[in-house]
Order: structure tokens, then sequence, then C-alpha cells
């Protein structure tokens, strides 16, 4: 789920919400027929929905685009110990790509690899990537 996503639609349905409520009460007393919406609290509860499904939908709509940052886990050794470590590093994704397709990225000091997409970005995290191949051993 994404909360920025979450938020800016939950606002704008709300608005709309309120909108809507204020023009029905205006047109129900002037009108025969009884508007389908007459609930403020029914409209309020159209907004969360659709909020809510609009920002567990869109990433998935929308996926990882060119020029994302994505999060990898990068396999280390200690040079000390040679305890092994796995690293997080932030990449930039030079193709667009899905779920479980293989997209080609760059890493912060400029080298480039490839990824397979593990996941998409959820309320506090950005997409994830499985290093492929790089430039730089991921031994």
């Amino acid at each position: 789920m994404n909360l920025r996503i979450l938020v800016s639609s939950f606002v704008l349905l709300l608005a709309t919400s309120l909108l809507l409520y204020g023009f029905s009460v205006v047109g129900s007393q002037t009108a025969l027929v009884k508007s389908p919406i007459d609930s403020f609290w029914k409209l309020l509860a159209l907004a969360i929905g659709f909020s809510l499904v609009a920002s567990y939908v869109y990433p998935h709509a929308r996926g990882v685009k060119k020029g994302d940052q994505l999060i990898a886990l990068v396999k280390g050794v200690s040079p000390t110990g040679g305890t092994p470590f796995l690293n997080s590093v932030i990449v930039n994704a030079v193709e667009s790509g899905r779920l479980g397709q293989r997209i080609k990225i760059r890493l912060a000091d400029g080298t480039e690899g490839e990824g397979i997409i593990t996941s998409y970005a959820g309320t506090l995290s950005p997409p994830a990537i499985r290093l492929t191949e790089t430039e730089i051993p991921i031994e």
C-alpha cells in the first residue's frame, strides 16, 4: 500500500463527497426525485473505500518506471573477519518493468547491472530488486 496515494486520493474523494453532499441537500429540497446518494456518511465511506483500493492498486498498475529508485540487497564479506553480510543499496532503474521482469539498473557509483523486480513500492519502502548481474562482483 502506498501511503502518499492513500492520503491524496482520500483528500480528493473527501472533497468530492463534500461537494456532492452540499449539492444533494439543495437539490433534494427542490426536486421530486430523491438523490441516490443521500447521506454524507455513505459518501465518506465511499471515499475511504476508494482511497484504500487506489493505494493498493496504483503501484501494481504503475509498475517500475525508468528513473525510479529501487532497493537492492548486495552480499558482501567483511574484510577483517571474513564474515558474510547483506548490505542494502539504492539503485536507479534504467528501464521500466513489472514484477518478475529483468531490468537494467544503475548503482550510485555509475556502474550498471541487471536485476529482477521482486516487489513494488510499499507504504514506507521503495520497490525491491534482486541483482543478477553487475559490473562489480556481488558474491
